[in-house]
């Protein structure tokens, strides 16, 4: 048997918490999210459906030949990134508002907005 509170890199009480907000969702009456570094350590399946809960899709880019869908989560953003080949999911990275801003703002927006 796999202890999961030792192989797991999100914290057992958060993992609990999800589980038992999951399970029964009015037995937790506070919604809890993860933050950006423990999106990031979590496993793909748990960021998936976190994600997908909970996320608030915003748009589909493509960045330097990527297939990239953009998602605001709680106080951060996510990528996900798509295979051009096959459409799978290939991965999700949780990116701080700053990179977002960085990474998808045109910079004459940026400036208009300021």
């Amino acid at each position: 048997v796999i202890d999961m509170a030792r192989v797991s890199p999100v914290p057992p009480l958060a993992q609990s918490l999800y589980y038992l907000q999951r399970k029964n969702p009015k037995t937790v009456a506070l919604k809890s999210y993860f933050s950006l570094f423990h999106f990031n350590e979590a496993y793909p399946d748990i960021q998936a459906e976190e994600l997908y809960l909970n996320g608030k899709y915003i748009e589909r880019y493509d960045i330097n030949g990527e297939d990239v869908a953009l998602y605001s989560y709680h106080n951060y953003y996510i990528e996900v990134t798509y295979s051009r080949i096959t459409n799978d999911i290939e991965g999700y990275i949780a990116i701080s508002v700053d990179t977002a801003v960085e990474k998808y703002v045109d910079d004459s927006m940026l400036l208009k907005a300021i």
